[in-house]
């Protein structure tokens, strides 16, 4: 009887501890999940505009692009900071005409692009305008 109860009671601590590890395991999980997929978009300083950033693939290869869309009276209007036949990247954000709404910026070593956004006014749409360019195509 003693030995029921015994095994009883580790099954019983065991089975606790085994389901606590299960949810932490979850949390962590789909915490992690949520974590990588908010990072592993480009930056994106015109989302209170309502503009989306997501990587797309450039032409048929495995380089990728930062692609800007934003909808403006039923028209999607586009802009992107694509770095040509190029893997080596970085995107950071700066406010490059000090007007208050910062641009994107795509640079390496050597050349750099610089991507601003104009938002909507009145009857006028949205528009990316790239404020310097010196990629090779």
């Amino acid at each position: 009887m003693k030995l029921t109860m015994t095994l009883r009671t580790l099954w019983l601590h065991g089975g606790v501890r085994f389901g606590v590890f299960l949810v932490v395991f979850a949390v962590v999980a789909i915490g992690t999940g949520v974590l990588v997929r908010g990072l592993s978009g480009p930056v994106n300083p015109w989302k209170r505009f309502g503009v989306e950033a997501e990587w797309h693939h450039y032409g048929t290869t495995a380089l990728v692009e930062a692609l800007y869309t934003t909808n403006f009276q039923g028209r999607t209007i586009t802009g992107a900071a694509c770095p040509g036949a190029n893997y080596e990247f970085k995107l950071r954000v700066e406010d490059t005409e000090r007007d208050g709404i910062p641009d994107v910026i795509m640079e390496n070593d050597k050349c750099r692009l610089v991507l601003a956004f104009r938002p909507a006014n009145g009857t006028k749409p949205p528009e990316f305008v790239i404020l310097s360019d010196s990629w090779p195509p």
